[in-house]
C-alpha cells in the first residue's frame, strides 16, 4: 500500500528556533544518526545559508548563491547607488538655487562644474573668465522670485573634503555599525566636483562589502570547511562570528550561531535574513529526511511520520510537487 503513496517535504514553511529543534529530534528518532554530529552539520550549514540570505544577496539564487560574484557586484552597486543618492553634483543645482545663496564661491564653483559637464549656462559665462561683475548679472538675471525647478538639496556641503564626505554618508546610512543598505531619506548635499571626489570614497566604501557575512564565516568554519565562499568575504572577517557550542551537554544538547554585526538576529534589520536562512534550513532536513528513510526502506514509517498531527503541514502526500 505504501508503494502507492508518495511524501514530498511542503515548502514556504515558516520555522523558528524551537521548530528547527523539532526537524533534527525526527531526524535522530527516524534515523537513529548521533545528535551531536547532526547539530554540528547542520550548525555549519545554517552558517552557509546565513551566507546566502545575508546582505547582500540576490532574490533570484545563483548556482552560488549570496557568496559569489554576483552578489558581491549587487552589493558594491547598492553602495554606490547609495553614496550617489546622498550627493548631488553641484552642477545639478538650478540657476535660481545658486543665484539665491548670494555666495560667489559657490557660484565659481557651480560655473565650474557645469563647464566641464557640457551643461548649459549663460553665454556671458561659457569663456570661463568671470568675476563680481558677472555674478551680480547672474544674481540679478536669476535671483528672484521666478518659476524655477529646484532640486531641492543643501549647499551645506558643497567643499566637502572626504572626511566630511564619510561623516555626511555614514549619519545618512544611521552609523558605522549598522547592518542597512538604506539611507534614511535625511535629504541630499550639493558637492562641488563630485565627479572626481567621489568614485575614490566609493571604492574604499566598496571594500568592506562582505563584512555582514564574514561573521557567519567565521562561525560555521568552526564545524568544518565552508562551501564555495568568495574572498570577498572571507578576507573582510572582523571577529563578529558567535558560537556557543553546548553539543556535549547530555540533558540538552545545543549549539547557538550569531553575527555581532546583528547580535543574535532577533530583530531587524537581520531578522528577515534570519528567518529565512532558518526556513530553509528546515526544509532542507525535511528533504534529506525524506531522502534517507526511503533509502534505508522505512517508507511506511516515512508516511505514518508524515501523517502525524505535529508533522501533518510539514510534508505532502500523495501530491506531484512539479
Amino acid at each position: 500500500m505504501s508503494d502507492d503513496i508518495n511524501v514530498y517535504a511542503a515548502t514556504d514553511i515558516e520555522c523558528d528556533a524551537d521548530g528547527l529543534r523539532h526537524h533534527l529530534n525526527l531526524y535522530v528518532k527516524a534515523l537513529g544518526v548521533g545528535y551531536k554530529k547532526l547539530l554540528r552539520k547542520h550548525a555549519r550549514l545554517m552558517c552557509e545559508d546565513m551566507l546566502d540570505y545575508e546582505l547582500p544577496y540576490q532574490p533570484e539564487m545563483t548556482r552560488l548563491g549570496g557568496r559569489g560574484g554576483a552578489a558581491q557586484r549587487k552589493g558594491m552597486d547598492v553602495v554606490e547607488g547609495q553614496i550617489w543618492n546622498v550627493f548631488k553634483p553641484l552642477g545639478e543645482a538650478s540657476f535660481h538655487e545658486i543665484a539665491k545663496q548670494d555666495d560667489y564661491g559657490i557660484f565659481a564653483a557651480y560655473i565650474g562644474d557645469r563647464n566641464r559637464s557640457g551643461l548649459q549656462v549663460p553665454h556671458w559665462l561659457q569663456d570661463g573668465l568671470w568675476g563680481t561683475a558677472e555674478w551680480q548679472r547672474f544674481k540679478a538675471a536669476f535671483g528672484g522670485d521666478i518659476d524655477s525647478f529646484d532640486v531641492g538639496a543643501s549647499f551645506d556641503a558643497v567643499q566637502a573634503g572626504e572626511n566630511q564626505i564619510k561623516t555626511i554618508h555614514e549619519a545618512a546610512r544611521g552609523g558605522t555599525n549598522v547592518a542597512n543598505y538604506n539611507t534614511k531619506g535625511s535629504g541630499q548635499y550639493f558637492l562641488a566636483d563630485a565627479q572626481h571626489k567621489l568614485p575614490g570614497y566609493i571604492a574604499r566604501v566598496q571594500k568592506r562589502v562582505g563584512r555582514l557575512k564574514a561573521g557567519w564565516y567565521s562561525a560555521g568554519s568552526q564545524f568544518g570547511k565552508m562551501n564555495k565562499v568568495g574572498q570577498w568575504i572571507i578576507s573582510n572577517q572582523w571577529g563578529t562570528g558567535i558560537v556557543e557550542d553546548q553539543s556535549d551537554d547530555k540533558k540538552t544538547p545545543a549549539i547557538t550561531v550569531g553575527n555581532a554585526a546583528h547580535g543574535r538576529m532577533t530583530k531587524d534589520p537581520g531578522y528577515n535574513a534570519f528567518k529565512k536562512a532558518i526556513a530553509h534550513r528546515a526544509y532542507s532536513i525535511r528533504v534529506d529526511l525524506i531522502k534517507m528513510m526511503i533509502k534505508k526502506g522505512k517508507k511506511a514509517e516515512l508516511i505514518e511520520l508524515a501523517q502525524r498531527a505535529e508533522n501533518a503541514h510539514l510534508f505532502i502526500l500523495n501530491d506531484d510537487p512539479f
